[in-house]
């Protein structure tokens, strides 16, 4: 929250020793007669004791509507002083409402603006006063003098980037303006025109992300030319740019390590862009290689032998119609994503010669589904793997802290679509033999034939923390529940779908002692063992672990008492920081409001709420219950049909809020609002369909 005396920018200049004193002339700016609301007309068509009323009303009208002004811009300057600044100017805008000639209003809008450190905004609303004042306002000289020290303020800048060191800029200034921060095509980075020496300064960093992507709104080209600047990026995205081959050969771009490039539907070869940029990039994300290289598509070999340097691969749709891959050996390359265009599985001996080939490889997800007999013996051809990925469903991490000291996997992602059927026995073995090794396990599919499970007490997976199962029938369950039982320190579970048919698996996880997050994929009325869990960590009351959870809630029942039953419950967990709800059917405004009310007077400890309301809008009210929750500090609303204008000026309020999530249309000025007052902002526009990260330091993504 901002206070009276760090309202500004620190690299903005402070109000002048005129604005501080503007408080106390402004309130003189307007006389109480100035205020004229529709005078008596110069013939009355009353008689008698008529005239006598309405004269007496219209005088009363005017004297209070000469408090009432003289009341909001006393609030308004409260509102400023408390940096409620929006709320302010709300209350300004009404006293220009009432009375559009008099300077009180334009004056007090003005001085809001100052003490945010906006200058210009203030310039204009003081050059606007002064073309609606008339001179001979008792304000109008106020209204002079403070344009003239906003002008003043405007002008100052503080040139700390040619005046510090350069080791300091380059370690400290420069990280802090720029970490995580991407340079897009259709919005202006200010800091690059401060001066020459501000953008020379930043340029010497060498560690840029630009973002160019087709625009929705028309042109392809980008608003304002970063190009020149190019053999200063580290980082270049392209979406959808048909031109993207004609933008890595047309400039230079020596320090460019890491390329993200959608190349669909692009006759060119991306041989010719591995010439130009190849030789420097270490991470290379490739989607839709449909290109054709000496008669046939792109192979894997292709691309490891145009970028020699690639630590981090990520490609889909290449071929995999060789025999054998790759001929040499790519010992830099220690991460590989890669999606073969083929329905087919990887064979047994391809998936050996990529083994061989990639000595360093720590991270590997392919697909389609390799040959299942690799999975028991993978660890002989490559010991360091940490993380495997046999098709997996979902966002596999790169990012995970490995333990190169222990031998074995530590995150193993198994399975695909629901409708295809595995053998448990290379399976079984493969979770066997990294027991003690594993961190994570994401589980899909079915299994055929006889089902092999693990015994408690001959298996232990010691180190387990997270378990994610989506099964088609009952096979994988029977699989999810062995593997509860025999991992004691378990914290996150993901179960999909759940039916009132896994009592055995429940009454393994309610044995749980350090359960965390629990995400079961179902309506919560339609599962008896799922109410039981959730009654056992009532009563643990504050000794209850359970801190996330994610779950679907019906409104729209047959009968409403069994949400409220539900509702009601999740409320009354103690623990509970973390809540993610999901509306399959939003039913009436009524039903939601109500859920939403009892989660805001219940949940003593939450402090994340994400609602999911899929293609529905949010009710009208609907998270109103929120803007008095002590705690809550991130929030996150995914609606298609958009936010009611009422509720998102309220987001604002609530007390501790530190992170809005926005993925619902909304009018762009109502971001705006919610970028001045909330630390962290991330708005996907419908317009272009990206998101678009504003944090504290003023960076956007």
């Amino acid at each position: 929250m901002l206070s009276r005396h760090s309202s500004h920018h620190p690299l903005e200049p402070r109000l002048s020793p005129h604005c501080a004193q503007q408080d106390d002339t402004c309130n003189a700016a307007m006389a109480p007669e100035e205020i004229a609301l529709y005078p008596l007309p110069p013939v009355s068509m009353y008689q008698g004791q008529n005239d006598t009323i309405l004269t007496t009303t219209s005088n009363a009208i005017t004297d209070l509507a000469t408090q009432l002004i003289e009341q909001l811009d006393a609030r308004a300057k409260s509102l400023a002083n408390g940096a409620q600044f929006d709320l302010a100017l709300r209350d300004a805008a009404i006293v220009r409402a009432l009375s559009p000639t008099s300077a009180l209003g334009y004056l007090r809008a003005g001085y809001v603006y100052q003490q945010q450190g906006r200058q210009q905004a203030a310039i204009r609303i003081y050059k606007k006063g002064l073309k609606a004042v008339p001179s001979t306002d008792p304000g109008y000289s106020h209204l002079e003098a403070s344009c003239a020290a906003a002008l003043d303020a405007q002008e100052k800048r503080i040139d700390f980037m040619s005046k510090l060191p350069a080791d300091i800029v380059s370690m400290t200034i420069v990280p802090f303006l720029f970490e995580d921060y991407t340079l897009r095509q259709d919005s202006i980075c200010p800091y690059f025109y401060v001066s020459r020496t501000w953008r020379d300064r930043i340029l010497e960093n060498n560690s840029l992300h630009f973002h160019l992507f087709h625009s929705r709104r028309g042109a392809d080209d980008p608003g304002y030319d970063l190009l020149p600047y190019s053999p200063h990026f580290k980082a270049l995205t392209m979406d959808q740019r048909r031109n993207w081959l004609n933008v890595l050969q047309d400039r230079p771009w020596q320090r460019l390590a890491r390329l993200n490039v959608d190349c669909m539907g692009e006759p060119q070869l991306l041989a010719n862009a591995f010439e130009s940029v190849g030789s420097t990039l270490t991470h290379l994300r490739i989607s839709s290689c449909r290109t054709v290289t000496q008669g046939r598509p792109i192979a894997l070999g292709d691309i490891l032998e145009g970028c020699p340097n690639l630590v981090f691969l990520e490609a889909t749709r290449i071929v995999n119609d060789s025999p054998k891959l790759l001929s040499r050996q790519h010992p830099k390359l220690t991460h590989l994503n890669v999606h073969y265009e083929s329905s087919t599985s990887v064979s047994y001996e391809n998936m050996v010669n990529v083994l061989h080939h990639l000595p360093s490889l720590m991270s590997l997800n392919v697909k389609p589904m390799p040959d299942t007999k690799l999975l028991p013996v993978i660890h002989q051809h490559r010991p360091n793997l940490k993380l495997l990925a046999y098709r997996g469903r979902k966002k596999d991490s790169y990012d995970l802290v490995y333990n190169n000291d222990r031998p074995g996997l530590e995150s193993f992602c198994f399975g695909g679509d629901s409708y295809e059927r595995f053998d448990s026995d290379d399976l079984a073995d493969m979770l066997i033999e990294h027991c003690g090794s594993l961190k994570e396990i994401q589980l899909a599919g079915a299994l055929r034939g006889n089902i092999r499970t693990l015994e408690e007490g001959m298996v232990t997976f010691e180190r387990l923390e997270a378990l994610e199962i989506e099964s088609e029938g009952e096979s994988l369950f029977h699989l999810a529940t062995s593997i509860i039982r025999c991992a004691p320190h378990l914290e996150r579970i993901s179960i999909k779908p759940i039916t009132n048919h896994h009592k055995d698996l429940f009454n393994a996880i309610i044995n749980l002692r350090h359960l965390r997050s629990f995400s079961p994929w179902t309506n919560a009325d339609k599962s008896r063992d799922l109410f039981r869990l959730i009654s056992h960590h009532i009563e643990l009351q504050e000794q209850s672990t359970l801190q996330e959870l994610d779950i679907c809630i019906p409104t729209a029942t047959t009968n409403p008492v069994d949400w409220v039953y539900w509702v009601s419950a999740i409320a009354r967990l103690q623990s509970l920081r973390s809540l993610k709800v999901r509306f399959n059917d939003l039913g009436n405004g009524r039903d939601y409001r109500a859920v939403m009310s009892v989660l805001a007077e219940g949940c003593p400890a939450l402090e994340k709420l994400s609602l999911y309301a899929k293609a529905a809008g949010i009710p009208k009210n609907a998270i109103h219950p929120f803007h008095v929750h002590p705690h809550l500090r991130y929030l996150k609303i995914e609606a298609k049909g958009g936010l009611h204008i009422g509720d998102g000026l309220g987001i604002q309020v609530i007390p501790n809020l530190k992170h809005l999530v926005l993925d619902a249309p909304i009018d762009e000025s109502i971001v705006e609002v919610f970028r001045r007052k909330i630390p962290v902002v991330e708005y996907k526009s419908p317009i272009d369909n990206f998101w678009i990260t504003n944090s504290r330091n003023g960076s956007q993504q």
